[in-house]
């Protein structure tokens, strides 16, 4: 058995891999949901739309809110959920869901901190890694989503960029690393700071062969940006390569402008954190945790108040302190898992094991992080901010767990990857000031628990176990 352990053990990628899709895809199978909902529902009908009866086209996606590639990539699923597996379309999408979170928890996180911290990481500090993100978020792969299938694509691009300098590979990883925007805008502030990362690490290769490599990286993204370009040229006569970002029929507009940032920094005002309910414990799908600390401190300041991004650094300027505070509230919310689903059954219900462990994890993170962040070269901050900086845009928002997906995995690669060899631990812990770290965590966990209470508390609505049941459709 052992032999056999170590040979699986040669192979960590493959290893992770199959183990993790076992684990998701066994779990998925058994899935309570059999059907979509809201989000989820919208990409499964972006991506019929682009095979309607079998007639292809790119043109057929008419929503200026969702780039092209994810509904493309669940073209195939339609196909074959139409001609082959009629009625087994939910199937289709638990095994993709089970393939995305095999890449990313088993191959994409741990290859990404290998070629960020130049250490590789062992099958089992993998296999902890895995378990970390099906214990928090083993029920979001039951759904087509665009969160985890961009951080996959982001880690992998980053990956592909840096780890060699093949020119093939650099051509994917700029197809890779540009598609990541097409799933999920908000990581265009991602890409950046892993291009200057590229440009300041040290090369070796001759002039010619670096410049061969940029242009590599750059026709790769060129093509990735192409189909965009064209939909957007075609449906929305407009000539840019990114996604436009809107909705429809005036859903986002601020003073009679459409501005859906803006829109949900005005809502981030009053909404400190939102889940939906498909439950029947809560009257309507729509769960807002309302910040009365913010409507007081506010007052007078809100909509219609707010008609521009002028106003609203305005108000932080005026009131700092509360903003400040407010965006505290909003980051702790972000990073509060309660529930593994985006679709929540029972509102009322909360798992409080799953978030005291997920409080002791981030614990676990900001020791390592604080031992660890002295040793990094200033350069390496750069990798660190292409995964915190789409967070900090989403903190001033109404805030959903899944936003903050790219700073939970952070720490979880701190506590699996990041912690010294079990084989030190009791060494370690003998050096360790132990009373000071154990009062340290306790007034923690105590923290967590008594900001979260207080953000439980201030739903919208009560709590009823009166409320009809309601469809997916709605």
């Amino acid at each position: 058995m052992r032999d056999l352990g170590r040979k699986v053990s040669r192979y960590p990628n493959e290893a992770g891999f199959v183990a993790a899709l076992v684990l998701f895809e066994a779990y998925l199978m058994l899935f309570r949901h059999h059907e979509l909902y809201y989000d989820a529902k919208q990409y499964w009908g972006l991506a019929r739309n682009l095979e309607a009866g079998g007639n292809f086209s790119l043109y057929q996606l008419t929503t200026q809110l969702r780039g092209y590639l994810l509904p493309l990539l669940n073209v195939p699923l339609v196909f074959l959920e139409r001609t082959l597996l009629t009625n087994h379309g939910m199937a289709l999408i638990k095994s993709e869901g089970a393939l995305v979170a095999a890449a990313l928890f088993g191959v994409a996180g741990p290859r990404f901190w290998q070629v960020a911290t130049g250490r590789v990481v062992p099958l089992g500090r993998r296999l902890a890694f895995i378990g970390l993100g099906f214990l928090f978020w083993r029920d979001h792969f039951g759904f087509i989503l665009s969160d985890f299938p961009a951080l996959l694509f982001l880690l992998s691009g980053t990956e592909l960029l840096l780890g060699g300098r093949h020119l093939g590979r650099l051509l994917l990883g700029g197809i890779v690393l540009a598609g990541t925007i097409y799933i999920r805008p908000i990581y265009l502030l991602s890409l950046p700071l892993v291009l200057l990362f590229r440009l300041l690490k040290p090369d070796p290769a001759p002039a010619g062969r670096q410049l061969a490599g940029w242009v590599a990286l750059v026709a790769g993204a060129l093509l990735v940006a192409a189909p965009q370009l064209a939909i957007n040229r075609h449906n929305f006569a407009s000539a840019s390569p990114l996604v436009i970002y809107a909705g429809g029929k005036g859903q986002y507009t601020v003073a009679g402008t459409n501005n859906l940032y803006l829109w949900h920094l005005i809502e981030g005002l009053r909404i400190q954190k939102y889940e939906t309910s498909v439950g029947t414990d809560y009257p309507k799908p729509q769960v807002y945790y309302l910040d009365a600390a913010a409507r007081q401190a506010l007052a007078g300041q809100l909509a219609p108040a707010i008609r521009s991004y002028a106003d609203y650094f305005g108000l932080i300027a005026r009131q700092p302190l509360d903003m400040v505070a407010l965006f505290g509230r909003h980051l702790f919310n972000g990073l509060d898992v309660l529930y593994s689903s985006p679709y929540v059954e029972q509102v009322a219900a909360p798992n409080n094991g799953l978030a005291l462990l997920h409080y002791a994890v981030f614990f676990g993170a900001l020791v390592v992080g604080l031992r660890q962040a002295p040793r990094l070269a200033p350069r390496d901050w750069l990798l660190v901010a292409a995964l915190v900086v789409p967070v900090l845009a989403a903190v001033p928002l109404v805030v959903e767990c899944r936003f903050f997906i790219s700073l939970h995995l952070l720490a979880y690669g701190l506590v699996c990857f990041g912690l010294p060899h079990p084989a030190r631990w009791q060494s370690l812990w003998a050096e360790t000031r132990q009373l000071p770290l154990l009062a340290a965590f306790g007034l923690f966990l105590l923290g967590c628990v008594l900001i979260s209470a207080n953000t439980r508390a201030s739903l919208e609505l009560p709590i009823t176990t009166t409320s009809a049941g309601r469809s997916a459709g709605q």
